[in-house]
């Protein structure tokens, strides 16, 4: 791995609400989907200058801190980790949803199924995610030749 897809791994692991923010500022704003992401991985909340990306963040960081503290807690308190891995099951959701509207923006394969086994492992899941929305947004007419090039191959 580069030096960069370790940086974003490390934050995923630790702040994965930044990513979530991100990710979803750039799905919810169709013009800001043509054009590419700086190379510049600030931590900044004023990158995410649109209301859904900030709310879905917020969201993230409420559930995942949540999830950690009741976990951690529940070492000495009986009962209190399964509150833990409920709060934990509600950030997998939420990084479903946003991992299903990444695959609808970008016209992506997958099901819903995959995108909640795939968060189960959310540093991995949100580094994807992250490398996606920088990539180069593709229109329909993009998906449909490179699928027609695939089939006349085969």
């Amino acid at each position: 791995p580069t030096g960069e897809e370790l940086k974003v791994f490390c934050l995923s692991l630790v702040a994965p609400w930044y990513v979530v923010g991100k990710a979803m500022y750039r799905v919810s704003d169709s013009a800001k989907l043509e054009r590419v992401a700086s190379s510049e991985f600030r931590l900044m909340f004023k990158d995410m200058e649109h209301a859904q990306g900030r709310a879905l963040a917020g969201l993230a960081a409420f559930f995942y801190y949540l999830s950690v503290a009741l976990l951690l807690t529940g070492i000495w308190i009986n009962n209190v980790a399964s509150l833990g891995l409920t709060t934990f099951f509600l950030f997998v959701c939420l990084l479903s949803f946003l991992r299903g509207k990444i695959r609808t923006a970008y016209y992506l394969g997958g099901s819903l199924p995959l995108d909640v086994m795939a968060c189960l492992f959310y540093p991995w899941a949100l580094s994807q995610i992250y490398f996606q929305i920088r990539a180069p947004h593709r229109s329909p007419t993009d998906v449909k030749r490179q699928s027609s090039r695939r089939s006349q191959k085969g």
